[in-house]
């Protein structure tokens, strides 16, 4: 391999990472809304757990 295609690699690699951070965050947000929707919707902090696999202190921080 030549160095430019070496490079051309690293850059799509960057690239790659970056974006799957960009959809990392967007999931965390994403998490985050349902939790909210949950507590407006009146689940209890179990039903809540169940449905979006998240643990009681996470849904306490919206509460």
């Amino acid at each position: 391999m030549s160095v430019e295609e070496i490079n051309n690699i690293d850059d799509r690699i960057r690239k790659l990472s970056k974006r799957i951070e960009n959809l990392e965050d967007e999931l965390f947000n994403i998490r985050n809304i349902n939790i909210q929707f949950a507590i407006l919707l009146g689940l209890e902090n179990e039903e809540i757990e169940n449905l979006i696999k998240v643990n009681k202190n996470q849904i306490e921080c919206f509460r």
